[in-house]
């Protein structure tokens, strides 16, 4: 598989998985909060979910690939999941869409910087969830974007965050792009 081919493969899961988290997170917040999230809000939080896969896709890539590959693959597949987004929205004229994906390649860029602040993705056993990247994200995204400050929302945000580990096998897909690995 070569990265073209790798990159569409994943860009269709991380659009799938982003917006199946986003509505699951939905599902809890309107069952326990009589608080309605606007679409705006909704969208920010598919956005949120995009981000936060491509930088753990980003971290496994550096880790299993050459630095050439890791950054050819991240460029590319950052702008193919943002313009899968872009596309599917309708009635946008040409100059819109060339904003939007503007703004979308600076909020990935402020994003992986801030999340490359957080050393650890999981707790050691034992240890406090705060400060580990998945905890974070899901403070972050029950707060900006529920409005909540509900501790079983930042957990199962903080857990469907994590699912991205589990659902798109990163390492495999890496290691099938005939690359040689990291040395």
């Amino acid at each position: 598989m070569n990265i073209k081919e790798t990159v569409l493969s994943i860009t269709k899961d991380i659009c799938y998985i982003s917006e199946a988290c986003a509505k699951s997170l939905m599902q809890l917040h309107s069952s326990d909060s009589s608080k309605v999230v606007s679409d705006e809000d909704y969208g920010s939080i598919i956005c949120e979910f995009d981000y936060l896969f491509l930088h753990i896709i980003d971290r496994y890539a550096h880790m299993l690939c050459t630095e050439d590959v890791s950054h050819t693959f991240m460029e590319t597949l950052g702008l193919y999941v943002i313009n899968t987004r872009i596309a599917s929205c309708t009635n946008v004229a040409d100059k819109a869409m060339e904003e939007m994906r503007n703004n979308e390649i600076d909020s990935l860029n402020k994003r992986n910087v801030e999340y490359a602040n957080y050393n650890k993705l999981y707790p050691d056993d034992g240890q406090e969830t705060r400060n580990t990247l998945f905890w974070e994200f899901g403070k972050k995204i029950t707060t900006d974007y529920l409005h909540s400050a509900n501790p079983a929302e930042i957990v199962f945000c903080a857990h469907l965050g994590s699912d991205i580990v589990k659902k798109v096998k990163i390492d495999k897909l890496l290691k099938e792009m005939g690359r040689e690995p990291r040395k």
